[in-house]
């Protein structure tokens, strides 16, 4: 049995460089950029401007501070990003990456917008086995976390699949209703056709827009999400101009206006101010809110609300009261709404408890994988003997 304890300290300076891009020579520069380029968190594309001659491991250097990847083949990369150099003749890239994701780098990073100094990288200590036992302990590691991987990703995809089924069933709900009613052309592209009994009117003819100014300071402000409408989250964006937003009370319905927050939207159950991005509407009727939330929520209502604004791109791309006020949406009688709501509640809970134990699932193969990569790298254990074979 080898001694486990059989480890030298070192700095990790003495080990390793973390190097910028270097220019690519003018005759080898291919114009349409053969390199991928990477960053932190992972592959962004192609480039010709600069690059490294080997597969590396990339250190988020800005942005993505500390944050760590590793790459495939030659590379450029990006300049908020450090890549590795090391004496290949004494250490293995794949255990200094496993090295690397043990250290928590992004706990040194620093600064409003925090920054990784990579002298303060280089101070730290570790023990480092001999070529060979890296060799092993990598090569262990590579399959261990493969399979770890490959489940992670079927769990993902599969949350993917069921997040698409929900939204399936609740558009085909909110325009269909639940009894297998006889249907009728609504006339409406983005409704298709709907059940006899159900009547198309305009969002303005249900629904007033509530432009009143207010301070977050008389109104807790809120935050518009694809959560809904929840109390302001601590790392949501936050206006200087606490004085100039939006007043929100209960059933209240509110969709931020612009493209790129599609999805953003729900019936506040608060009382609260927005930012002025948001449109605010206020019930001109009686209505069962929970029916309304999934109506807008739904992605056929997304799209449409989407194609009635105007704008350059997404991040400029909003829809104004005026237009959205013209849209036609589904109005059942009131039972059926409830109805609908109920059956979409039972529904969609179903979903959201399995999509919650994957998510459990995942986050449990994640610890056990950032566990097992620790107790192989720091020695606690070790491979198994025919793995030095």
């Amino acid at each position: 049995m080898r001694d486990r304890l059989n480890r030298e300290k070192h700095k990790v300076g003495a080990i390793l460089k973390l190097e910028y891009g270097k220019p690519l020579p003018d005759e080898k520069r291919i114009i349409d950029g053969n390199f991928p380029v990477y960053g932190a968190n992972g592959l962004k594309g192609k480039s010709n401007e600069y690059y490294c001659d080997k597969k590396s491991i990339v250190v988020g250097r800005k942005g993505s501070a500390g944050e760590i990847n590793l790459t495939e083949d030659k590379f450029w990369p990006l300049d908020v990003t450090y890549f590795i150099t090391f004496d290949e003749k004494k250490y293995n890239l794949f255990f200094l990456f496993y090295l690397l994701g043990i250290l928590d780098l992004p706990n040194l990073a620093k600064g409003i917008k925090p920054g990784l100094n990579r002298n303060e990288v280089y101070d730290l200590e570790v023990f480092v086995p001999h070529l060979h036992e890296q060799v092993a302990i990598a090569e262990f590691l590579l399959n261990k976390c493969n399979k770890i991987d490959t489940i992670i990703a079927l769990e993902e995809k599969s949350i993917a699949e069921l997040n698409e089924y929900k939204k399936s069933i609740i558009q085909n709900t909110i325009t269909k209703g639940i009894s297998n009613a006889i249907l009728k052309d609504s006339g409406v592209e983005w409704l298709g056709k709907i059940p006899q009994n159900w009547e198309i009117i305009r969002i303005g003819t249900i629904y007033q827009m509530r432009n009143t100014k207010v301070s977050d300071i008389d109104y807790p402000p809120l935050s518009v999400g694809y959560m809904g409408v929840v109390p302001q989250l601590e790392n949501a964006a936050k206006t200087d101009d606490g004085d100039n937003r939006k007043l929100v009370l209960k059933n209240d319905f509110v969709i931020n206006s612009r493209a790129d927050r599609r999805g953003a939207c729900g019936i506040s159950e608060l009382d609260g101010s927005v930012s002025l991005i948001n449109i605010v509407l206020k019930p001109l009727k009686d209505a069962c809110n929970n029916y309304y939330r999934y109506l807008f929520k739904s992605t056929g209502f997304s799209d449409e609300f989407y194609k009635w604004g105007n704008g350059i791109v997404d991040d400029l791309w909003s829809t104004k009261w005026s237009e959205m006020k013209r849209i036609y949406i589904t109005v059942p009688p009131f039972a059926e709404q409830q109805a609908i709501a109920e059956y979409l509640d039972k529904k969609t809970n179903q979903v959201d408890n399995l999509i919650s134990l994957k998510r459990q699932k995942i986050t449990e193969l994640k610890e056990y994988k950032k566990s097992l990569i620790y107790e192989y790298v720091t020695g606690k254990k070790e491979p198994p003997k025919e793995v030095y074979e």
